[in-house]
């Protein structure tokens, strides 16, 4: 894939696991232009540390969000800010390793998105059982609900070139579901969608945003179910 790559990080309170992400960004990046830290005013001071970083690498930049949260609109607004003609995003917390992101990006010939996904060939969910069985159900209703054929709908890990969201908008409310409709909505426009297999294994250090009680992480769940519907019978709300 000729081009240059923004990698886009939604950050909130991942401290322990930034320094060594920025690393492992900047290592493994083929043809990086800039890595794009969207922080929602840490109250860990992860932003801190990428400002620090940013004042030793240019390629390091850091929008600090002041009265805004949430995953979804962390990630549109660096999406909206990117310099690179492929645009990379992935958690900060380990789980979505950077070592695929040139599989990713390879994976852009021939498609316009590459999904690192638990079920392609090669990938693999190895967290707690009631995660893999619960989001695998997941996957398998919005693919029945949805019509569509991208195995891993909430996989969160993905590479596009940049001009696909000249035409699909992606909604900033809500923390995973957004995902499913950017997949939903990339596949009616015709934008071809390659899946790329990877090992998604549960954090080491810090706190999962989606498990911290089992109430919340049903309460997800069930989030996920509605959006899902919300999707199918046309709702457009970003």
């Amino acid at each position: 894939m000729d081009g240059t790559v923004s990698v886009i990080l939604p950050t909130y309170n991942e401290r322990d696991n930034i320094a060594e992400v920025l690393r492992q960004v900047g290592k493994y990046t083929p043809r990086l232009k800039e890595i794009v830290v969207v922080d929602d005013d840490s109250p860990d001071g992860t932003w801190r540390i990428v400002r620090h970083a940013a004042a030793k690498n240019r390629k390091v930049r850091l929008i600090r969000r002041l009265g805004e949260k949430g995953l979804a609109s962390a990630i549109a607004r660096g999406v909206g800010e990117a310099r690179g003609d492929v645009v990379v995003w992935m958690d900060c917390d380990l789980c979505h390793s950077p070592d695929i992101i040139p599989r990713l990006v390879n994976s852009i010939n021939g498609h316009s998105i590459a999904v690192a996904s638990r079920y392609a060939p090669g990938g693999k969910d190895a967290r707690r059982f009631v995660r893999v069985a619960t989001t695998r159900a997941l996957s398998l209703l919005a693919r029945l609900v949805l019509g569509i054929s991208v195995k891993d709908v909430t996989s969160g890990y993905i590479a596009a070139r940049r001009s696909v969201f000249s035409e699909v908008e992606l909604m900033e409310r809500g923390y995973g579901q957004y995902f499913m409709k950017l997949i939903y909505d990339a596949e009616r426009l015709g934008f071809g969608i390659k899946e790329v297999g990877f090992v998604f294994r549960d954090r080491e250090t810090g706190v999962s945003k989606s498990d911290e009680s089992i109430r919340k992480f049903l309460k997800l769940g069930i989030s996920y179910v509605a959006e899902i519907f919300r999707i199918r019978l046309g709702g457009n709300g970003r």
